[in-house]
């Protein structure tokens, strides 16, 4: 009998050994490895107008803004289904994208118009458009004083409580991205001489200068641990600045032409959109390295991170969007 159970279990073990492997391991086309309780997932998609580039996202309402470049609009999407509940016509080459989540504002530079869309989130409406300038792209609101910051060659600060330009600030080396400290009422700025000007919001000048890898894109702030981090374009790097010292403490490898970039505060964790390598890279602020990479199947271009949720939302080209839940 013992010989029977003995000879039994070895048919079955010879029969499940030549059972093919994708019966028992699912793949996945998106993550580079298992999914587990612990990583960054992809749980979603959704498609929104041409090539999207900036993202903003109001943690209170989940409302997802993108602002797509070649169709000249702005879509508006429920963070809580994935599903585009608006889209909102501004001017000719929307590129970046603030949201002002105490006055539920949201502006959008377009770049071709050389103007700020102002929308209101509560009707998605655009009750407001200012010229800016040249070409402008970044832009940044500081949600405690209600003052947006536009990159347009100088940054143009404008009053959020009545619309209106009320400093010009020349940097010199033009100006290209922007982050905003809300808590210590600081502007970080990119510039096109690989450096960041980091501006003081109280009188609306240059407190210091900060040297970044190469071709510094997108730019974004964890207000927690007062860090700033520049997607340096042509370095494929991420530069971690100090808030509190104005020096650089960190330069971190990554993926190939990395573009967007947004921080989970909550979590101290860093998003980069790599566009050239299709994925996203993920970095511990903790420990300023790499703690994982997410690979997709378009070239992403612009991320935005709901606070509250930890979702992250990632535009990519043509016109998809990837929705990341936090690890």
């Amino acid at each position: 009998m013992r010989i029977t159970i003995i000879l039994f279990s070895i048919v079955i073990l010879i029969a499940v050994a030549f059972v093919p492997i994708t019966q028992f391991v699912p793949v996945s086309v998106y993550a580079t490895k298992p999914h587990s309780r612990h990583c960054g997932c992809l749980t979603g998609n959704f498609t929104v107008g041409g090539s999207p580039y900036g993202v903003g996202v109001n943690p209170i309402t989940h409302m997802v803004y993108f602002a797509n470049h070649f169709t000249n609009t702005v879509s508006v999407a429920d963070g809580e289904n994935n599903t585009v509940v608006a889209t909102i016509s501004v001017g000719s080459g929307p590129y970046g994208v603030a949201v002002d989540d105490v006055t539920n504002m949201i502006y959008v530079t377009n770049t071709n118009s050389g103007t700020l869309s102002v929308i209101s989130g509560s009707n998605n409406t655009v009750v407001a458009t200012l010229h800016v300038g040249q070409s402008p792209i970044g832009v940044g609101v500081d949600t405690v004083t209600d003052m947006v910051y536009v990159a347009a060659e100088a940054v143009v600060v404008v009053s959020g409580s009545n619309n209106t330009i009320v400093d010009h600030l020349l940097l010199g080396f033009g100006a290209n991205f922007v982050a905003v400290n809300s808590i210590t009422d600081t502007v970080y700025v990119t510039t096109a001489v690989n450096g960041v000007s980091v501006i003081s919001g109280a009188n609306n000048t240059v407190i210091a200068r900060v040297h970044v890898g190469i071709a510094p894109s997108f730019i974004a702030v964890d207000s927690r641990t007062n860090m700033i981090y520049t997607a340096d374009t042509e370095s494929n790097t991420v530069t971690a600045i100090s808030g509190e010292t104005n020096s650089v403490v960190a330069t971190i490898p990554v993926g190939q032409n990395p573009f967007g970039i947004d921080t989970d505060a909550k979590k101290n964790l860093v998003y980069v959109a790599d566009e050239d390598s299709q994925n996203v890279t993920v970095i511990s602020g903790r420990s300023n390295t790499v703690i994982e990479t997410i690979a997709l199947q378009y070239h992403p271009t612009g991320i935005g991170v709901d606070q509250a949720t930890d979702r992250v939302n990632v535009a990519s080209f043509p016109g998809t969007i990837f929705v990341i839940s936090g690890p």
